[in-house]
């Protein structure tokens, strides 16, 4: 049996459609969603239309982000609403939190420089998505996907 979450409620993904909307639309700091179903049965394309629905809301174009996209969001990043997928089965924690290089203002410690996805979610509107969080077999991608949501 697995253990249940506080706040957990069983809900079909039409509804997570729904909350997803809901949340992403308030006026407080972003609401954190956690999904968790068998695979297959449609949360990440549940989400993907979620999203879209929500950029079409804010009259903005639906993007899906990858580094060769990167520049041109940039440029015009109020016209975008841009959506991050991470597949944490697949992902080295580099691509999360940066790569780390010894400081150059404070000596003996690491600095990270961020990875190019965060200057682009810096401003303007979208979504990142952790895709298979429990496959993530790294304990330390698991560790920095909590300390990012």
């Amino acid at each position: 049996m697995r253990e249940s979450f506080p706040n957990e409620i069983a809900i079909s993904i039409e509804e997570a459609k729904k909350y997803i909307e809901f949340f992403y639309f308030q006026k407080r700091e972003k609401t954190p969603i956690l999904l968790i179903g068998t695979k297959g049965v449609g949360k990440t394309e549940g989400v993907r239309q979620a999203l879209k629905s929500i950029a079409k809301k804010l009259k903005k174009e639906y993007i899906e982000y990858d580094e060769d996209k990167a520049e041109i969001i940039l440029k015009e990043r109020d016209k975008y609403f841009v959506v991050h997928f991470f597949d944490l089965s697949e992902i080295e924690p580099a691509e999360l939190m940066g790569v780390p290089r010894e400081s150059l203002k404070v000596k003996e410690t690491i600095q990270y420089f961020p990875p190019l996805w965060v200057r682009v979610f810096q401003s303007g509107d979208g979504a990142i998505f952790a895709d298979d969080l429990p496959n993530a077999k790294r304990l330390d991608v698991r560790s920095v996907t909590l300390k990012i949501f």
